[in-house]
């Protein structure tokens, strides 16, 4: 419009500025977690009773017998006895623990439930520190396939289930028994290359595992993708296995201690447990590379 006084643009209210103090933030009321390996191996080892300051497992020997022939006259040969004694496994229990500390500012100058939800944070990350601890076993199994440049493939798993098989006289056969397997993350597209696992005319189910991702179960094992295993100069040691394989012993499983000390305000959530491997034969060390190509 002819003779218009042009208006100025309206203020920006930006922080650092005096009109900062018109802008209005707003924070979550509750914070976001981390994330931390869940337990995987650890419930599926055998359970023993507490042991204190030492647990130890007696085990039998393998006992083969002799055939019985009789001499000329009549008489028996002079028997063989065995001595049934396979040794022990012992497991010496230690304690693990996640600790924090705050100002009592801290907890009464924000809206946050703190004290339960920095709680429940550590005992995610007391399951996977314990969880590394129970994996550091799988690297002491005397029967392995695999190294340190290898990916998993079809025949190694089926090599390592023929294997567990052979070493328990097939007393522990898919089928018969729950067999686990446990790999790093590394080798997730190597699995997805397996048709035991891929392929639901071989596996035998309904499930579509390339369209649904379900492929955790094939060739008779209930198979499991961590974060917690141990890597070395031999590889990153995962495994197939039976319950009996390890062995684990609690004196106290995961317990939330709280404490004041002065104005600081102290969470420590603690257990204590051994763990071992208890019958070796009975796991199948699985050694691979843990890179993720680019």
């Amino acid at each position: 419009m002819a003779g218009a006084v042009p208006t100025a643009s309206p203020p920006v209210l930006a922080p650092g500025t005096a009109a900062a103090h018109f802008n209005y933030e707003v924070w979550e009321e509750s914070v976001d977690p981390a994330t931390y390996q869940k337990m995987l191996l650890t419930p599926r080892c055998s359970q023993t009773r507490r042991p204190y300051s030492l647990g130890r497992i007696s085990k039998f020997a393998r006992l083969t017998g002799n055939a019985l022939s009789s001499t000329a006259s009549g008489l028996a040969d002079t028997l063989l006895y065995e001595n049934p004694d396979g040794g022990e496994a012992s497991l010496t229990p230690g304690t693990n623990y996640v600790a924090t500390a705050r100002q009592f500012g801290e907890e009464v100058m924000n809206p946050y439930n703190l004290s339960a939800e920095l709680a429940s944070e550590m005992e995610n990350a007391l399951a996977e520190l314990t969880e590394v601890g129970v994996a550091a076993n799988i690297a002491t199994l005397t029967q392995f396939r695999g190294g340190p440049t290898v990916n998993i493939t079809a025949a190694e798993l089926r090599n390592a289930m023929s294997l567990l098989g052979r070493n328990t006289n097939g007393q522990y056969s898919p089928g018969d028994a729950a067999i686990y397997g446990i790999l790093d993350w590394s080798q997730h597209a190597h699995l997805m290359s397996i048709p035991e696992f891929t392929n639901a005319e071989i596996r035998g189910d309904k499930e579509n595992p390339q369209v649904k991702g379900i492929w955790d179960k094939g060739a008779g094992i209930m198979m499991m993708l961590s974060t917690a295993l141990t890597t070395d100069v031999n590889g990153t040691h995962g495994c197939i296995w039976v319950p009996t394989a390890f062995g684990v012993g609690w004196n106290a499983r995961t317990q939330v201690l709280r404490q004041d000390d002065g104005l600081q305000k102290q969470i420590v959530v603690a257990n204590n447990l051994g763990s071992t491997v208890r019958q070796d034969l009975r796991g199948i060390g699985l050694r691979t590379d843990n890179t993720i190509p680019a």
